[in-house]
Parts: structure tokens; sequence; C-alpha cells
């Protein structure tokens, strides 16, 4: 048995086999070597392909990032995406190919050894973390110019505990989706990237533990699959733990696990009511089929947002998958599966494909935008490619027999666009009614609220669908007219924008007028000072990650109906976001408190 002591950084008691992961290896080994004329343009091209395929590589875990409302994670993976725009990068790995006749591997390779340079006697534990963020970029670069990708999450097995010097973030991100269950590390400190996301999943870990010793060698403290406890609460990690110690450290945990899943019980199945009668719907976000379960456990009433463009990613063809888009058999399979897992009064909302030029799409041929957020994306690119649409839908229609289904339409901005949607909408039952094929005749429709010309006709809208789903990410991108992404005016975009509520405010009004319900799926639904306003503003429904719901659900519980109704009249006195925000702050402080 072996004790080392090192930083704690999430509470937490993980038992699991050791996975030991050598930091840095990128699965090429570049060597310099001089290319021809003729070969020039051939590298330049590999650079600029290596260099988009980052790009789609990292939108993609900001994507995931996004939804769990994790802003300063996120801005780890902005500065990276930065870096790689930035055009010195172009520039001297492209002159490195042309003056140099440096392959692309080694240009890049040069490019990223003399900016790691500068950081060879630097001890800042902020400034060391740059420097593992250009580890980071480069071997991603370069992993997408030799083609060989690392497969180590391939290796992750359920009771994996990551041992590493460090876990660059991008992977991190990577390792936390796959629910490993701990981290240990010999580098970095409490403020470093791993410590940001173990504690941002709540994943028990303990980094920098100087004497652990990763090496390959005889010399080695630590090899795969050895048994492994890590102590998040006092910073130890044990490796090879004695029966007695295992025996303790089991009890502890089965203690803990125990303590937390009564609470989870006692809530799951308490209706979602506040103090003086209102009743809210709570319902859960899902990315994949696989997190089902997550959202069952949580007590969630249904789905109310079952997001469908994992099917469409370039993504799903690297898990077995081909590289055209899916067939109307295959999403029937797909849909049917999670349907199947919910009762008949339990709603899963099936919205249709939200994708576009800012994600590689399979096979579809659609080309790059240099303003994807406003180009043909969502609704519209499904508008464009109607037999594309209509496969999605006739397989929705076909699963709806299995249970409560309803399709969502993403980013209407127009009744054009409603009613050509439901146009297709019926040539696809009639379809169905050709080939005898069942499914649920009244099914419903709705859409999503999250483009400012819907929120404005909002009364129009209501007219023609049967529910409405607000978007507040997307909302308060198009209201402010600021790039989410965008780590420069980060600090402009802002739910709490009183544009943002008082257009938040209309659609629920007009929703009320029509009977219809309304939704919230932004990132707002999980924020937890700005549930009483939503509840007050007239919302019916909140969907976010099953992680959030059973925080959400022990607030509402605390509140009056009544009073959320006053918090409504302070915020609209207000003038501006950071003024709401903390007054709702003190709001849900004091609730809770009580």
């Amino acid at each position: 048995m072996k004790i080392f002591k090192g930083i704690p950084v999430t509470t937490g008691i993980a038992i699991g086999k050791t996975l030991v992961i050598h930091t840095y290896d990128t699965g090429t080994d570049a060597e310099q070597k001089n290319i021809s004329v003729d070969e020039m343009e051939f590298h330049i091209n590999k650079f600029k392909d290596a260099k988009k395929n980052s790009l789609i590589e990292l939108e993609s875990l900001i994507e995931q990032l996004d939804r769990y409302m994790m802003a300063e994670e996120l801005s780890i993976l902005y500065a990276h995406r930065e870096m790689i725009n930035d055009p010195v990068f172009d520039e001297k790995v492209i002159k490195s190919i042309k003056h140099d006749y440096m392959s692309a591997e080694f240009a890049v390779k040069k490019y990223f050894a003399e900016l790691l340079e500068r950081f060879e006697y630097i001890e800042s534990e902020y400034l060391l973390e740059r420097k593992e963020d250009l580890k980071d970029i480069q071997n991603r670069v370069l992993g997408n110019i030799s083609g060989k990708k690392a497969s180590l999450i391939d290796r992750i097995q359920n009771d994996s505990i990551i041992v590493a010097e460090n876990i660059s973030p991008s992977f991190a991100v990577q390792l936390a989706m796959k629910k490993i269950k701990g981290f240990v590390t010999t580098k970095g400190g409490a403020t470093s990237h791993t410590s940001v996301f173990a504690r941002a999943f709540n994943i028990p870990a303990v980094v920098g533990i100087q004497n652990l010793n990763l090496s390959s060698g005889d010399a080695a403290d630590i090899k795969d699959g050895l048994p492994i406890i890590v102590d998040g609460d006092k910073g130890i990690v044990i490796i090879e733990p004695d029966k007695i110690t295992l025996k303790k450290y089991q009890d502890a945990y089965i203690k803990k696990e125990k303590s937390a899943l009564n609470e989870l019980k006692k809530l799951r199945h308490l209706p979602t009511i506040t103090i003086d009668g209102k009743r809210i719907k709570l319902f859960g976000n899902i990315e994949l089929p696989d997190e089902v379960e997550d959202v069952i456990t949580s007590g969630a009433e249904g789905i109310g947002l079952f997001r469908t463009e994992f099917l469409y990613l370039s993504d799903f063809k690297q898990i077995g998958h081909t590289a055209e888009p899916p067939t109307e058999d295959k999403q029937f399979e797909i849909y049917t599966n999670v349907i199947k897992h919910f009762s008949a009064n339990q709603p899963v909302i099936i919205r249709t494909i939200d994708i576009g030029g800012d994600k590689s799409i399979l096979n579809i041929g659609i080309a790059d935008e240099p303003n994807p957020y406003l180009g043909c994306r969502a609704i519209r690119l499904s508008l464009l490619y109607p037999e594309m649409f209509k496969i999605q839908l006739r397989a929705i229609l076909r699963a709806s027999v299995f249970g409560k289904v309803k399709i969502m339409l993403p980013l209407i901005s127009s009744l054009e666009e409603v009613e050509q949607s439901k146009k297709i909408l019926e040539e696809c039952k009639k379809e169905l009614d050709s080939r005898n094929v069942k499914y649920d005749h009244n099914i419903k429709l709705g859409i999503m609220m999250e483009v400012p010309s819907a929120a404005l006709m909002a009364e129009d809208l209501a007219k023609q669908v049967d529910f409405f789903s607000i978007g507040t990410n997307d909302l308060t991108q198009y209201v402010l007219a600021v790039d989410r992404n965008n780590e420069r005016i980060a600090q402009l975009f802002d739910s709490y924008h009183p544009a943002v509520i008082n257009l938040i405010e209309q659609i629920a009004k007009a929703g009320k007028k029509y009977r219809i319900p309304v939704a919230l799926c932004g990132e707002m639904a999980a924020d937890l000072q700005a549930v009483p306003l939503l509840i007050g503003l007239g919302i019916d429904e909140l969907s976010m990650s099953s992680v959030s719901i059973p925080s959400v659900k022990k607030l509402i519980r605390s509140i009056r109906y009544n009073h959320t109704k006053e918090i409504v009249k302070k915020v609209k006195e207000m003038k501006n976001g950071k003024d709401i925000k903390q007054y709702l702050e003190n709001v849900v402080n004091s609730t809770l408190l009580r």
C-alpha cells in the first residue's frame, strides 16, 4: 500500500482502478525533413485542414459545456479557439513551409516550440497554465495533421480513475463527459485547469502530488489497473490499499451515497409545486440517448428537449456509423428506445435538427459560412433540404405510437416557416398512411422561441402551434447582438438584460392568452437565481440538464407564487442586468437559508 498527499480539489471519495495517461502523447513523431517545392501546396492545405478540424472539435466541446452553464470552463476553450485563429499562427507556419521547406507537422512543432521556450523558467502557476494551453493546442493540431488520434478515451472503463502528470483542458472535458470516477495529477494546483473541470463536474480529485513517479519503467509507483482510492476531502491518494483501508473507505463511500440518494429519493417523488400551490413542470434535456437514465433518476417528468444533432455530426461517423445522414429506420430505432423509458403521460419533445454552417454535417455539402449563427441553420436548413427533413419527421411520427411525443422546430423567425413545416408534416402523414404505418394523428407541434422576430409576433405564432419553448441562449445572443462564444465581448452577453426579460414576458403572455404551455429550456432554466423570476413571468415548464433538477425542485417547493409576482414588479423597475442579477441572488439566498 502506497499513500501520497496532494492538494484536495473536489470533495468526495472515489474507488476504482488506475488508468495512467502519459500526457501529450500526440501520436505523431514529426521530424525535420525538407519537402520539395511541388509538395508545398499540399502541406499548406494539410495545415489549413488540420486547423479547421481542430476548430470544429473545439466548437463541439464548447457547445457541450455551454449546456452546463460553465462560464469559467468555457473561457478556457474560448482562449484555445482564439489562439488557433491567431493570424500569426497561419503566417509563421506557412512561412516555415514556403521558406524553410518544412513539412506541415514540423512547421507547427517549430511554432509552438518557440512559444513554449518563453515559459521555460516561469514559476507562476497562472502562466504555467498558459503553457499547458499551448501544449494542448499543439497536440490537437498535430493530431489532425497526422490523422493519428490517441485512443485514450476508448481505454476508459466505468471504474477508471485517471492518473497523469497533468490533464489538458479539452481532454478534461471529454473525461468528465465519460463520467470517470476521479482525477489524480502530479502537477497543478487548486486553480489549475484540471481542478476547474473536476469541480465543475463534481469529480473527486487530488492534484500536485509531486513525489508520485509516473515513469513507464520499473521505478514507476503506478501502472494501469491497480486498485486506487482518491480521498478528495483530505487530499490523499492510496494505491493498492490493504483490505482494512479499502473496507473503511468503501463503508464511508456507501454511507455518503446512501445519504445523497435518500435526499434525491425524497425529492424525486414529490410534486414541483410552490408553497401556495402553483404547479411547475420540470423536464430534462438530453443530447445523447444514454443520458435518459440520469433524467429518470433526477425525477424529471419527461424530456423537454431531445437534441438530435448528434445523428448528423461527423462525430457520429467516428463511433461506427456511416458518413451518410441517418436513415428513417435508424432514427426511428433511436427515438423509440428513448420514448419507451417514459410513461404514457410523460412527454418526449424531439427537436428537429438544429445545425448549420457552425458544425460539420455528414455528406450534405453545406459550404462554410462567415456567420453561421445568421446563416443556413436549423429550420432553414430543414426547409432547404425537405427530403432530409421528411426522413426525420417520418421517423418521429412512427415513434409517436410508443408514447407522448411532441415535435419542436428550432429557430423559427416567421409564420411562413411554420406554415411550410406544417405542410411538409402533413405530406409525411399521408406518406405513412399510404404505407399503412401507424402514428399519432394528433401529435403536438411546437416551436423554439429564440429569435426576436418570433418573440415580437408571439401572438400570431401562438395561434398556429401547440406550445412554445424559449431558448434563452440564442434569444439573448440575437437580442443583444452579442456572439456568446466571443470571449472579447462575453461580458455583454446577459440573459438578465431588461430587453431579454421583457421578451420572455411577452412570449409567456401570448402563450397564456391562447392557452398553450410555455417552457424555457435555455441556461436560465437551471440558474437558481432566475427561477423565481421566470415563474413570476408566467413560465409553465422548465427544461434543463438532469443534474440541476433536484436543486431547482427544492427551490420551487420553498417559494410562494405570489412572491414571484412581487419579484417581477421589482425587477421591471431596474434598468440593467447587473442590478437584476444581484437582487435575484439575494432573494434566492435568503429563501434557501430560511
